[in-house]
């Protein structure tokens, strides 16, 4: 299975295309810093493209592509600041 992802800015909104170019079903879990990291330093009102669907406040993607299949994510900066990262606990012997 492969996995090409494309991220494309345009006025402070950007574009991630997700591809499968396997020939297996192929399951995305990923944080959008993962594709890039200008993309975690915020939340993002994402949209899917093709399906017409709004996605919420993201900063990540979860999703299951089809074979050959590719899913457009549109995200456009939503204000604010990020909540504090939760760290586990420091495990001591």
């Amino acid at each position: 299975q492969a996995l090409s992802l494309d991220p494309v800015q345009q006025r402070g909104r950007e574009a991630l295309a997700i591809f499968n170019t396997g020939d297996t079903p192929l399951r995305v879990q990923r944080n959008f810093a993962e594709f890039d990291s200008q993309l975690g330093t915020k939340y993002w009102k994402t949209r899917d493209a093709w399906a017409e669907q709004d996605l919420g406040r993201r900063r990540s993607v979860d999703t299951l592509l089809a074979p050959h299949a590719c899913q457009l994510l549109l995200l456009q900066p939503m204000p604010g600041p990020l909540p504090p990262v939760k760290l586990p606990p420091l495990l001591h012997k």
